[in-house]
């Protein structure tokens, strides 16, 4: 339950900071040199595209769960340490199945974006 108040606190701060410091900050003209750099790299992560941008944070939650639900009982096992999982008791016996399904769809959903970036063709028949 930690891990959860711990994501919801992250997911705040960052709607915090997109829907209210960074408008703040924008407006703020000392800050243009800064937003120019910002924006070369958003601009290199994402090419300002949307659906990319959550194609790869999916991509990023099944790695994440990967490595959280698959790798630390083997990391705590060495460490003798406990820990707790994010998937309910019934679903551990398939965590690396979910990550998978996760981080290949997320792949595919970005490949699919950057393939449908042309317009559609509304030619005669």
């Amino acid at each position: 339950m930690t891990i959860v108040l711990v994501l919801a606190l992250f997911a705040a701060l960052g709607c915090a900071y997109w829907l209210v410091v960074r408008p703040w900050l924008r407006a703020r003209p000392r800050c243009a040199s800064l937003w120019a750099r910002i924006d070369a790299v958003e601009a290199a992560l994402w090419a300002r595209s949307r659906t990319i941008l959550w194609a790869r944070l999916y991509t990023v939650a099944g790695a994440a769960l990967a490595a959280y639900d698959v790798a630390m009982p083997a990391l705590a096992s060495l460490g003798g340490t406990s820990w707790e999982t994010l998937l309910p008791e019934r679903y551990r016996a398939l965590a690396p199945f979910i990550s998978f399904a996760l981080v290949v769809t997320g792949q595919l959903f970005e490949r699919l974006r950057r393939v449908t970036s042309a317009p559609v063709d509304t030619g005669p028949r």
